[in-house]
């Protein structure tokens, strides 16, 4: 019903806001939530909303919205209310997706060894974005990211780091 769109607009828009005063401008404003007869918005089986975030003829909202940061702040907001409204409609705990990982670096130990080292990024925004492992992709050469393998990584003070076997002569990438 229209009253389910509401809380899930509002779930939404509250931690928009929420992610926006806490990153961006203290000042972002909460916008009114609507109940009009938007077709988009009244009919569908699941619940709906149509967010209208920025306006293209305010300069402060295009720069903002011009932004990478602030679009994935954004993007990821609306992912988390998302996960909350579920949550809180089902009554079951949530965790929010970790952050990838930052300054992701490989260094050549000998001839057959590659030490990969990482850092994990911190959601200071979301308690519940830890990591409880990682997953290396590789790469051989010219050829297609292979389907990952969990590791067991060495946590240091500066990050973490692994150690991995190579075979000279070929081109690897990791992620």
């Amino acid at each position: 019903d229209r009253l389910t769109s509401r809380h899930y607009a509002a779930f939404i828009q509250d931690q928009i806001v929420h992610d926006l005063r806490s990153d961006f401008d203290t000042l972002w404003s909460q916008r009114a939530i609507w109940d009009r007869g938007y077709r988009e918005s009244r009919t569908p089986s699941c619940p709906a909303m149509l967010l209208e975030l920025l306006s293209h003829q305010n300069f402060a909202d295009m720069k903002y919205g011009l932004d990478p940061t602030f679009r994935f702040t954004v993007s990821r907001a609306i992912y988390k209310g998302m996960l909350k409204y579920l949550s809180n409609r089902y009554d079951v705990p949530y965790q929010v997706q970790p952050l990838p990982v930052n300054s992701l670096g490989v260094k050549f130990s000998g001839d057959s060894k590659a030490v990969i080292t990482w850092k994990a990024t911190e959601d200071r925004l979301e308690p519940t974005a830890k990591a409880e492992g990682y997953i290396l992709y590789t790469r051989i050469d010219d050829g297609a990211f292979d389907t990952g393998r969990i590791i067991k990584a060495v946590k240091r003070e500066e990050g973490f780091s692994l150690e991995v076997e190579i075979k000279p002569g070929h081109i690897y990438s990791f992620r």
